[in-house]
This record gives structure tokens, C-alpha cells and sequence, in this order.
């Protein structure tokens, strides 16, 4: 069975349904309005019939057969009316007319001093009981009238099947010419047009129901633009999801740049080619800070120059609220030379400056816009982390008061270069360094100038080493310098030139060359000649040093002599 032939006789049964209903309404409705006409009328004769035998009834039942003639008279207009029987006080038959059955118990018990109604839809009576005392107080009796509902019962039930029978009879005519009509203008069209959308690439067009003005071609007509339409937004949303992958997979490309970075060098570069690759000359101006030296580590311009970009930093770190992308009308009043089809976004993280870059934008869509806007964020993610690691690593190695390297990081390298030293037949030398009197100096100018002298020395070191040697802060006021591929005698030769140039130069404080306050004394080991072990050279070193104090101001070599004293 096909779903619109269910369809329709879902419809028939419940207009069926419905019609019932409302027949079964109009029946109630009837039943009721015939039985209070039906109630009426009984009353209306049995009060007259009272009225009329009540002086018979007051004389004492002596002539029965006067009242029976009246009852017959009224139940002549009345001949649903069967009986009539009056009671006594105490509800014994005195009298019986066309009765000869006892009264149910129930028409007892429902006697009261009004005038009462009982209908029994079992055995199709109806009881109307009016006492006598409504017509004259003295008479003690019960008037009970017995009619039939049978025939009043018999002609409604009649009257309900025919009327059913005839509505029943018209639905199911119209529904069949219904059907009929809509199976020949409907159904049987639309299962051919069913049928030719199945076929592979229909051509609706080409078809004579599709030029027809009737419900079938307006069917086919639309179908076709509702298919037009949906090749249209299919076409429209594959288009918006293979740009939206390819944007999607040029993030993917740029966030794996960015997650292999292991410095920023690394960072700038993997970022600068794959602009390249996907936005070629788009980005114009690119400038990197550190947030927290304030050092400009990174900067190219091809837009502003080096004074616009000192003004938009201090603007950058003097406004809170900055958008995401900035346009010319928003920085005009900054750089009125600001193109038109440019966009400066700031590298923002958690309140703190990153830099900033210029981004051409001409012909770009808004997708492609937020693609960069996204990019640019996790550029500066990865810039954060890179600077953090780099921070956090430089910590670990390098003395917090000095920059120089720590005490462990320069055992590190210092064994490191004398296994390089071994295996190249390199020589290596130390130079064990220390502040005289450098105690004196706290107390005498306190702690702050006393750390202030010390960055003073470290810096006049690194400015008087090569850029392969090492300098590292051991503890204290105590420096060691690191001389690769150095014998002892450049070694002291260094040694030399570092005593007397930092006794020349100007310091936060002033050096007391006669009472030698301020100024340095060196040891120097070195290998092959004293040791190839790394920690054996430091101590060697170190003794170096204990014989220079002795004078102070003064280098001292290591010599096999020196240990006599620490035996």
C-alpha cells in the first residue's frame, strides 16, 4: 500500500471519527430536548388528571368507575401514559388503574411531600409521583403515574441510524470521488514525475508536464529551482570549506613552525619563510622586544622608520586598551604615512609587549584577515616561550649579580675544553682572579657599590678577553678566566694586561694602588704543564693565587713549590 493511499484513509477514518462524534452530540442533545418535552407533557396530564378525579378521591374511591372513565378520557391524549395508582399514607395501594405489578422499592423510597420524577432505563418507565396534599392539604395520598419510554426510545434510535446511515452513506461517496479525483489530477501524475526523477540525470525540462499550468508542472517547476538552488549552496558551502582547509592547513603549517622553534632566530626565520610561501610581500614591518629587558632584539622596516617605531612602542606601552588590529585611522595621528590597505597588529600577552608587525591587507578576504590576526597570536605564544626557556636557561648557567657564567656552568666548560685540548694536543690555561681588599670596600662604601664594582670588573673582562675565551664569576670576588689554546706564558701575558689596565681605568670607586685596595691579584695553571684534570687545574690555580695575595697586586704562575706550604 502506498504512503498517500494510507494517507487517505488515515484522513477518511478520522473524519469518520469526527462526524461520529459530532452525530453522537447532536443525539444527546435531541435525546435530551424530546425527554423534557416527554416529562412535560406527563406532568402536565397527570396534574390535571389529579385536578380532575380529586373530588371522586375526597368522596372516598365510592365510584371507581367514575375515575376510570377519566383516567381512560386523559391516557386517550396521552398514550404513553399506562397506569395511574394512588397510595395512602402508609403506601398501600387504594387504588390501581391498568396496574397490576407492585412498585419497585425504590419509587418508595423516592416519595417525598413534591412532586418526584424517576426514570428506569432498565424497564423503560418513567414514574411521576405528585402528592395530593398539593391540591387539597387534607388528602393524605400519593398519585403515581407510570409511563413507557419504549417507543420515545425506539424513535430516537431509529432516528440516529437512519441519520448515521445517510452521512455514513454521503462521506463514503465523497470519498470515493475524492480519491477518484485526486488519484486521476495527483497521484497518477505525480508517481510519473516520481518515477522520471529517479531516472539518472533527468531532464525535467524537456518534459511536456513541466510546461503545463497545473499543479504538476508548478510542482516540476519548482522542484527544478529548489534543485537549482541546492546546486547553488552546494557549490557555494564546498567553495567556503576547501578555502576554510586550505586556511586551517595554512595555520597548521605555521603552528608547526612554530612549535619546532628552539630559539627565536629559528622562530623568525620558519615564520618569514612561510609568509613568504603563503602571503608573499605581505609582511612589511616586524619588531620583537623583549618585555622584560625592554631590548629591541629584533627589528626590520620597509614602511616606518627607526623614529616611528620608538613613538609606537612608548604608545604601545602607555595605553591599555589596544585592538587586535589597528588601521590608519587608528594610528594616523601617530604616522600619517600610514598606507591605506595596512594593518599594525601588537604582539600582546598578558599585558606585556612583544613588538608589533605590519601586515599588507590589500585584496585579502576578512577569513584570510582572521587567519593572520591568529597567526600573529600564536606567534607571540611561541616568542614567549622561547624567551622564557632562553631566560629560564640563562638563569641556570650565568651569574644573577654579574651575567658571567656561574661557578658550575664554567666547571662544565672547562672540562669540556680540556678533553678538546687532550685530543687536539692544544695547550689550556686558567687564570684564577680575586678583588684585594675587596672586603674593605663593603665596609667602607657598603654592599650596593660593593655589587657595583663587581659588574664594573666583569664587564672590563669581557671586553679584554677573546670572544673564544670564558670568564665566569667561581664565588664571591673571585673570577676565572678560561684561555683556550693558550700557554702559561700568554696566559700571564693576559694576566699582565688585565692588572694594569684596570688600575688605569675609572671606577665607581678609586683605586688605592699604593695600599693595593680595589686592586686585582691572579694564579695561573695551566695544561699540559701543571694537569689535564679540569677540578686538579682550578685548585692548582687557586694555590697560584694564595702565593700572589702574599703581595697583592700581583700574577703569580703555579709552581710544584707552592703545594710544600699545604703539605
Amino acid at each position: 500500500m502506498r504512503i498517500t493511499t494510507k494517507v487517505l484513509i488515515i484522513i477518511f477514518l478520522i473524519n469518520f471519527i469526527l462526524v461520529g462524534g459530532i452525530l453522537f452530540v447532536l443525539f444527546t442533545q435531541l435525546r435530551g430536548m424530546l425527554f423534557s418535552n416527554f416529562e412535560r407533557l406527563i406532568e402536565h396530564y397527570t396534574i390535571h388528571l389529579a385536578e380532575t378525579i380529586y373530588p371522586n378521591i375526597k368522596l372516598g374511591f365510592n365510584d371507581k368507575l367514575a375515575i376510570d372513565d377519566k383516567i381512560k378520557y386523559t391516557i386517550s391524549f396521552m398514550p404513553e401514559l399506562m397506569g395511574i395508582t394512588i397510595l395512602d399514607k402508609n403506601f398501600n395501594i387504594v387504588y390501581s388503574y391498568n396496574i397490576n405489578e407492585s412498585f419497585p422499592k425504590y419509587i418508595y423510597q423516592s416519595i417525598s411531600s413534591k412532586i418526584t420524577k424517576y426514570h428506569d432505563l432498565k424497564g423503560h418507565s418513567y414514574y411521576l409521583i405528585i402528592p395530593m396534599k398539593l391540591i387539597d392539604e387534607n388528602l393524605p395520598y400519593h398519585l403515581v403515574s407510570v409511563s413507557s419510554t419504549k417507543n420515545l426510545e425506539k424513535n430516537l434510535g431509529l432516528t440516529l441510524f437512519n441519520i448515521f446511515f445517510y452521512v455514513i452513506l454521503a462521506q463514503i461517496l465523497l470519498s470515493i470521488v475524492a480519491f477518484y479525483l485526486l488519484r486521476r489530477d495527483f497521484l497518477l501524475p505525480l508517481e510519473a514525475l516520481t518515477q522520471y526523477i529517479k531516472k539518472p540525470n533527468p531532464s525535467i525540462k524537456e518534459e511536456p508536464f513541466f510546461k503545463e499550468n497545473n499543479e504538476i508542472g508548478e510542482l516540476s517547476r519548482t522542484l527544478v529551482e529548489l534543485h537549482e538552488r541546492l546546486e547553488s549552496i552546494i557549490k557555494e558551502q564546498k567553495s567556503i570549506i576547501e578555502n576554510r582547509t586550505y586556511q586551517l592547513n595554512i595555520l597548521s603549517d605555521f603552528l608547526s613552525g612554530f612549535n619546532m622553534a628552539q630559539s627565536f632566530e629559528e622562530l623568525i626565520s620558519s615564520t618569514e619563510k612561510k609568509f613568504e610561501k603563503y602571503f608573499p610581500k605581505r609582511l612589511k614591518d616586524l619588531v620583537l622586544i623583549n618585555p622584560w629587558t625592554k631590548e629591541i632584539f629584533y627589528k626590520r622596516f620597509s614602511l616606518i622608520s627607526e623614529e616611528e617605531m620608538d613613538i609606537l612602542l612608548e604608545y604601545f606601552n602607555t595605553t591599555t586598551e589596544i585592538p587586535s588590529r589597528l588601521t590608519k585611522k587608528d594610528v594616523d595621528f601617530l604616522i600619517p604615512s600610514f598606507p591605506e590597505d595596512h594593518i599594525l597588529s601588537v604582539l600582546r600577552r598578558k599585558n606585556r609587549i612583544f613588538g608589533f608587525v605590519i601586515i599588507d591587507i590589500s585584496s585579502l578576504s576578512e577569513e584570510t584577515i582572521r587567519v593572520l590576526i591568529s597567526i600573529k597570536d600564536h606567534f607571540t605564544i611561541a616568542l614567549e616561550n622561547i624567551l622564557i626557556y632562553e631566560h629560564t636557561k640563562k638563569l641556570s648557567i650565568t651569574d644573577h649579580l654579574t651575567g658571567l657564567l656561574n661557578r658550575r656552568r664554567l666547571e662544565e666548560i672547562l672540562s669540556i675544553e680540556m678533553k678538546r685540548a687532550e685530543r687536539f694536543s692544544h695547550p689550556l690555561s686558567i687564570i684564577f682572579l680575586d678583588i684585594d681588599h675587596f672586603k674593605l670596600i663593603n665596609d667602607s662604601y657598603g654592599h650596593v657599590i660593593g655589587d657595583e664594582f663587581l659588574r664594573e670588573l666583569s664587564i672590563f673582562l669581557i671586553k679584554n678577553i677573546r670572544h673564544t675565551d670564558y670568564v665566569g664569576r667561581f664565588g664571591g670576588e673571585e673570577f676565572i678566566l678560561v684561555l683556550v689554546e693558550t700557554h702559561i706564558a700568554g696566559a700571564k701575558n693576559v694576566a699582565e694586561k688585565i692588572r694594569r689596565r684596570w688600575i688605569e681605568e675609572k671606577h665607581v670607586i678609586e683605586i688605592n694602588e699604593e695600599k693595593k685596595i680595589g686592586t686585582l691579584s691572579m694564579g695561573i695553571a695551566g695544561y699540559p704543564e701543571h694537569s689535564n684534570d679540569p677540578f686538579e687545574l682550578i685548585k692548582y690555580a687557586d694555590i697560584a693565587l694564595y702565593n700572589a695575595k702574599k703581595d697583592r697586586n700581583k700574577v703569580s704562575v703555579f709552581s710544584k713549590e707552592f703545594l710544600k706550604e699545604f703539605q
